[in-house]
């Protein structure tokens, strides 16, 4: 173009600047280009935001609707009464509050909360003696509940041999009460609901009956489980007693499972299949000569009058009459209960007041006993412990309703 030297620097210059604009407008068209599609794809998802709240919000609103009307139609549940430890029986007080609580849809956090206002007594005292983590727990209360009122495997399994029907009860309500019976002996056992398991239940228990209370004391603080393991104690346990099971050889009140006063009244044919015609052999007393006792009880041997002289029946009025005609009676207590505690020397056995007996503490059979007129009557067995001047400790004992 004829352009030289600085003429041409100078339009190169302008050359430059000019394309240099043109690119500058170019890249900001495209940016304004940008921000207005980022904006509108801002606004369709606000749009898209909003329709999707306002669907959200009409099916909630459906949603409540129903359920208002389902809770209207739904009837109220009943409140639970206060759980009275005298009438009513622990175990199905729970089962009843536990279908409460699923059929109001509580949640099982809330359960032990909602049991605690429900409980007096020694239901209370029983929850009072938990733990805070252990008192919102509802299975460790219930299980504290229930220990405290002896519904445990061997409670259960004495309801179940001891059911009988209740006054007015009908063979279908009996036949539930037995079943429930059954059931918690078995959960309660850890026994699982097969025919080895419950084989093995059945056995253990036919061999406890069997054995003497020493033994059967020894295998419970032992936790058998199986009926091998049982086995395999009580032969250990034989070892251990040489003269187990021999002619001689007995616990303090029972005799090869036989209780003493069926012994000597010869009532216990047919029961545990032992022969009452059989002939006991019985020890005399070396102090006084007599076969109702031995020497360790003898009156005689504690300063009492000697057989020497007396006649058997002055012997015995003597034994058991003090200074002035009066009976000599001491002070004693049964199962903590202070009572009057009389020593009769021409008596074989334990007699107690029935009413001072908690039921827990019979044995479940009955023995016969003998009067002083040859006349035989049975009454109820417990074990009791017993304080008195004469004997302490645990003992086999007849109740009687008024042992006179």
């Amino acid at each position: 173009m004829g352009y030289e030297g600085n003429d041409l620097r100078e339009f190169v210059e302008k050359e430059r600047l000019v394309q240099e604009r043109a690119l500058e407008r170019e890249m900001e068209r495209e940016e304004k280009a940008k921000e207005m599609e980022r904006e509108e794809r801002a606004v369709e998802r606000e749009m898209r935001k909003q329709q999707l709240e306002v669907k959200r919000l009409k099916l909630q609103m459906q949603g409540n609707k129903k359920k208002k009307d389902t809770d209207l139609c739904k009837p109220s549940l009943p409140k639970l009464p206060i759980f009275n430890d005298v009438t009513d029986s622990i175990d199905a007080y729970i089962l009843r509050f536990e279908r409460l609580a699923v059929s109001a849809g509580w949640s099982k956090d809330i359960w032990a909360v909602s049991l605690a206002p429900l409980l007096q007594g020694k239901a209370l005292e029983t929850y009072e003696h938990l733990s805070p983590v252990e008192a919102k727990d509802f299975d460790c209360v219930k299980e504290a509940l229930l220990r405290c009122f002896k519904c445990t495997s061997e409670g259960y399994r004495l309801r179940f041999r001891n059911c009988k029907f209740f006054k007015n009860e009908t063979a279908q309500q009996f036949g539930n009460r037995l079943k429930n019976n059954l059931k918690r002996w078995v959960e309660l056992a850890d026994c699982e609901e097969t025919f080895d398991d419950l084989f093995d239940l059945i056995l253990v228990e036919q061999f406890l009956n069997a054995c003497d209370r020493n033994m059967v004391i020894f295998l419970k603080e032992h936790e058998m489980k199986t009926f091998d393991q049982v086995v395999k104690y009580a032969e250990m346990y034989m070892e251990a007693h040489i003269n187990y099971g021999k002619k001689g050889f007995s616990d303090s009140h029972e005799k090869q499972g036989v209780s003493e006063s069926e012994v000597m009244t010869g009532d216990s044919k047919g029961k545990t299949g032992v022969d009452s015609d059989r002939k006991v052999t019985a020890r005399n007393c070396y102090v006084c000569g007599r076969g109702n006792h031995l020497a360790k009880d003898c009156f005689e041997r504690f300063g009492g009058p000697k057989r020497k002289g007396v006649s058997k029946g002055a012997t015995e009025k003597a034994a058991v009459v003090g200074h002035g005609g009066k009976l000599m009676v001491d002070k004693g207590t049964v199962e903590g209960v202070e009572v009057n505690v009389f020593r009769d020397p021409g008596c074989t056995m334990v007699l107690v007041k029935e009413t001072f007996v908690p039921k827990l503490k019979f044995t479940g059979k009955h023995v016969g006993l003998k009067m002083a007129n040859n006349q035989v009557f049975r009454y109820p067995e417990a074990i009791v412990d017993v304080v008195s001047p004469y004997f302490t400790g645990e003992t086999l004992a007849v109740c009687m309703p008024d042992p006179i």
